[in-house]
């Protein structure tokens, strides 16, 4: 069985939000976030009325949460900003040919008007053909067939190695992080 691995809480998420019994509003927050350089992460999360309690990569708590951003028309310029320089970094982790196709495509990203536009021009300038997370099974360096055994607790793609679920997290589900 895979384990299942769950990205951090985003850190600019003011609140949480879900709907409760009988359709009220329960409201939760994040009260501390500790990130350790193996990937592995705690937060406590304060849910009022309830005992604080810490959630953890390995927790699902999250998923029937809805993160609440402030966002506000003076900050939508600084994220998309944001957007542009995690393009820059993810272009020279991956090698990029040269330093003007880097400040063109991290250029692209700034000259949008919306995050939405800036977040599709930079998931195009930064994707890679990698393993997809799709099927269940790897060959490994020995040639035996081995069962995948991390999977993504949000959707569901299992990989072979932990890094490879690590990179997809903060490509797929981390996207404003720095």
């Amino acid at each position: 069985m895979p384990n299942t691995y769950y990205p951090p809480p985003d850190p600019s998420a003011v609140y949480y939000r879900r709907e409760g019994k009988n359709g009220e509003q329960d409201i939760a927050s994040i009260q501390s976030l500790q990130k350790f350089p193996n990937g592995a992460w705690k937060a406590l999360f304060l849910v009022p009325g309830q005992a604080p309690f810490y959630i953890n990569q390995s927790s699902s708590e999250l998923k029937a949460w809805e993160p609440v951003f402030a966002l506000t028309e003076d900050t939508l310029d600084a994220v998309i900003e944001r957007i542009a320089q995690r393009v820059t970094a993810l272009l020279q982790e991956q090698g990029a040919d040269s330093a003007a196709d880097i400040v063109t495509k991290a250029m692209e990203v700034i000259s949008k008007d919306t995050i939405e536009e800036a977040f599709e021009v930079a998931v195009g300038a930064t994707t890679l053909e990698e393993d997809n997370g799709e099927g269940e099974f790897f060959i490994d360096g020995s040639f035996k067939k081995q069962k995948k055994q991390f999977k993504c607790g949000v959707c569901k793609k299992t990989y072979a190695y932990h890094k490879a679920l690590q990179t997809h997290m903060k490509k797929e589900h981390d996207a404003l992080s720095n």
